[in-house]
């Protein structure tokens, strides 16, 4: 981050993430900014039941939530920066097939 912080950028929360983008290609200078955004664990994952996220619940009951990462953000990344625990029970975040999609 510190190292992204001293080049032009502008930081978008991730559920404007696709607002800014679409935005952005009629405006020159954002294209040439990086665009950070940081994903924090509910943006990442979903409860299959489709109940609220909950963070204690999640690592507590991975196999219970599926990717939301690739459908809803990978299409305006170009470029993914991670430094997240992992642990094999959890869905992954970036999957070959999404990449494809995406």
């Amino acid at each position: 981050m510190e190292v992204l912080a001293q080049l032009p950028h502008d930081i978008v929360e991730p559920d404007d993430l696709k607002s800014y983008i679409e935005a952005s290609k009629n405006d020159p200078l954002r294209t040439k900014k990086i665009v950070i955004s940081i994903f924090a664990s509910k943006y990442l994952v979903k409860r299959k039941d489709g109940s609220a996220f909950d963070k204690q619940h999640y690592y507590k009951n991975p196999l219970m939530y599926k990717n939301k990462f690739e459908e809803d953000y990978l299409p305006y990344v170009n470029f993914l920066v991670t430094g997240a625990y992992y642990d094999p029970k959890q869905p992954r975040v970036v999957t070959i097939d999404g990449l494809k999609k995406a």
